[in-house]
């Protein structure tokens, strides 16, 4: 969304990003670097990140911390949006939203109907998700914590109102709800799982 978020941007108008924010680390950066000069906020986010059930989770002190994860939805591609960038987007977002920032690197198994990439966090912990591309499509997690392993079931009934929640927050206080540095690390995550699915599951850098 290089092209089309940048005008505003440089007018001074502070932008959320529908998903894709970026198809690339450098215009990712981009993005990121115009606003901070101009010094407006821009923000994107997956819906998801905002579901009831993945935030009551996230919060929730009594399971412990969480060390590991697997995230799971619909990966459908777009010619123009390649791998994770399209629909697999959201299940990245649902594996931060456990995880948080910190992946040093990627593994990818790409086939056709399905993809399973596995990121290795700079604390030790691994966390993986699954973009589905036949069969029923459904979105949610499995959380690995200190005192159990745990099911995350993620409805979609309140996620856009949610997210909206979110959006209208930016624009009334100036600042955005999520860390864009955390939505540069997401672009980087699915550009290096996607170099490592067309290298047979080689192992790749994420920042």
């Amino acid at each position: 969304h290089w092209d089309r978020a940048r005008p505003f941007l440089e007018a001074g108008i502070p932008c959320f990003v529908d998903k894709p924010f970026a198809c690339s680390v450098d215009h990712a950066r981009k993005l990121i670097d115009l606003a901070n000069q101009k010094k407006v906020a821009i923000f994107s986010s997956s819906s998801l990140r905002y579901a009831p059930e993945l935030v009551e989770f996230v919060t929730a002190k009594k399971h412990g911390p969480i060390i590991g994860a697997f995230a799971y939805g619909p990966a459908s591609e777009h010619e123009r949006n390649p791998g994770l960038f399209h629909y697999g987007i959201h299940a990245v977002e649902i594996l931060y939203t456990l995880m948080g920032p910190g992946c040093e690197r990627v593994s990818c198994m790409y086939e056709k109907n399905a993809e399973v990439t596995t990121g290795h966090w700079k604390d030790g912990r691994v966390a993986s998700i699954r973009g589905m591309r036949s069969g029923q499509g459904a979105y949610g997690a499995v959380a690995f914590t200190e005192k159990g392993v745990l099911p995350v079931p993620i409805g979609t009934a309140f996620i856009y109102r949610e997210l909206l929640k979110q959006i209208v927050a930016m624009f009334q206080t100036g600042k955005s709800p999520l860390d864009p540095a955390v939505t540069l690390e997401i672009v980087a995550f699915i550009e290096a799982a996607r170099k490592s699915g067309m290298n047979h599951g080689a192992g790749e850098k994420v920042i």
